[in-house]
Parts: structure tokens; C-alpha cells; sequence
């Protein structure tokens, strides 16, 4: 080879590389295009102490209705059943509320709305394929450990 075919092929690769994303990683026009598909508009934003961003969404915009099979689906708010109702212990419980989770210690979400984190681009960087982001390996299984 020539210097000028190998100095055409090094640059060929270069751009490939730089266009597709560092080690075959979402680029960044895909990247703030699924950005805008994965984070629905927000009631409320709830920035936690560890970081997070919490938004608070409409219940029917949520994400899982962006499937076909669910387009017209009717959320049921109440139970179509009655629970068996538990008889009050003997022992005196406290009524002192227990945080779960960290970002519920800055605020909560209004009625009608859920809590879901905030996808950054970041944790699109981090994901294999962004067609693949937020999915389960295929050969995934219960079982199989981290």
C-alpha cells in the first residue's frame, strides 16, 4: 500500500469512529433524540440529596404507555375487590412515617402523578446500543447474577 491509501484508510476510520460514537457507543444526535423519547415532561422535578432527579409525571403519559398494546388503555385506580381488614394489634405502633427511598426525604410526587428518574445522557453513554437501552439482555434470566 501507498502512503496516501494508508493515510486515506486511517481517516476513513477515524470519521467512522467519531460519527458512530466511541467504541460503537450512541452518538449524540440519537442520543438527545431518545432523550426526548425516554423522559416525559415533567409536573414536578424532585432533585435528591444523592443526586438523582426525580420527575414527576402525568400517570397517563408515562412511558409503558408509549406501547401499541397499551394506546387506549384505562389505568384502574381502585381494586375491584374488597381487602380482608387486619384487627388492630394490642401493641401500641408507631404512626412515624419511614422514607424508602432517598429522594423522597426532598419532596413527593402531586396526585395523578408518578415518580420517575431522569435518564441523562450519561447513562445513554454508558448502555451497549441505544436501540438496546433499558432492555434485558436477551439471554437474560432471573437467576443469572450481575
Amino acid at each position: 500500500m501507498t502512503k496516501l491509501s494508508i493515510s486515506s484508510l486511517f481517516l476513513i476510520l477515524v470519521l467512522s469512529y467519531l460519527s458512530d460514537g466511541a467504541n460503537g457507543k450512541v452518538n449524540l444526535k440519537e442520543d438527545d433524540g431518545k432523550l426526548k423519547q425516554l423522559n416525559k415532561p415533567a409536573v414536578k422535578t424532585i432533585q435528591s440529596e444523592d443526586g438523582d432527579i426525580i420527575d414527576c409525571v402525568d400517570i397517563y403519559k408515562q412511558p409503558s404507555f408509549d406501547h401499541p398494546a397499551l394506546k387506549n388503555h384505562v389505568i384502574q385506580m381502585k381494586p375491584n375487590f374488597d381487602f380482608k381488614e387486619e384487627k388492630p394489634s394490642r401493641k401500641k405502633e408507631s404512626s412515624k412515617l419511614v422514607v424508602s427511598q432517598t429522594w423522597q426525604r426532598s419532596g413527593s410526587c402531586p396526585e395523578g402523578t408518578i415518580p420517575i428518574q431522569r435518564i441523562r445522557r450519561e447513562d445513554l453513554l454508558r448502555a451497549n446500543s441505544i436501540d438496546e437501552f433499558g432492555r434485558k439482555p436477551k439471554e437474560w434470566s432471573p437467576n443469572q447474577s450481575k
